[in-house]
C-alpha cells in the first residue's frame, strides 16, 4: 500500500503517465458538427457551443437528452457520453454524436452500422460489454430497460 502511495504522484506528472488514446476533435468543433448535422437532417436537437478548453462540457440537446464530454485539452476529447432519459430522438442524437466525432464519415455507412449495432443491443443479441469500432472510435450502448434510459459512450480506440 505504501508503494502505491509513493508511485501515484509520479503517474500524474506530465510525460510519465501511460499514453491514453484521445479523439482529435476540439470541443467547439464537436458541438458545431453536432449542430450542423442535426440541422441538415432536420432533427430537433441543438447543442450549446462549447469553448476550446479542457474540462467537462455538458449540454442538454433536447428534452431528456444530455451530452457530456471530457476534454483533456482544447483540441482533444477523452470521452463523449449521451444520456437519454427518454427514447424520443435518442437514436438521432447517437448519430449526431458519431458525426460530430468523425466529420469525414460516410453518412450511409455510419447510419447502417450504428442502426445495426443499436438494434442488436435492443434485441439483446449483443452483450452489454459489446462495442462497435468505427474509424478509431469505440461506441458502447448501455440500456436500463426498467428505467427506460440509455447511455451511449464514445471514446478513442486503443492503438493496434
Amino acid at each position: 500500500m505504501r508503494l502505491k502511495a509513493l508511485l501515484l504522484p509520479l503517474l500524474l506528472l506530465p510525460g510519465l503517465a501511460l499514453a491514453e488514446p484521445l479523439m482529435k476533435v476540439s470541443p467547439p468543433a464537436f458541438s458545431e458538427a453536432f449542430n450542423r448535422y442535426a440541422k441538415k437532417l432536420k432533427w430537433p436537437l441543438v447543442m450549446a457551443s462549447w469553448p476550446a478548453a479542457a474540462g467537462t462540457h455538458r449540454a442538454k440537446v433536447a428534452s431528456g437528452l444530455t451530452v457530456t464530454a471530457e476534454a483533456v485539452s482544447p483540441d482533444s476529447l477523452r470521452r463523449v457520453l449521451l444520456h437519454c432519459d427518454v427514447e424520443a430522438h435518442c437514436s438521432q442524437a447517437m448519430f449526431a454524436v458519431a458525426l460530430g466525432l468523425d466529420k469525414d464519415a460516410d453518412l450511409n455507412q455510419l447510419a447502417d452500422k450504428l442502426q445495426d449495432f443499436i438494434t442488436q443491443r435492443l434485441d439483446e443479441a449483443l452483450a452489454e460489454d459489446e462495442t462497435l469500432e468505427l474509424d478509431g472510435v469505440v461506441y458502447q450502448l448501455s440500456i436500463d430497460r426498467y428505467m427506460g434510459r440509455f447511455d451511449f459512450v464514445a471514446q478513442a480506440a486503443q492503438p493496434k
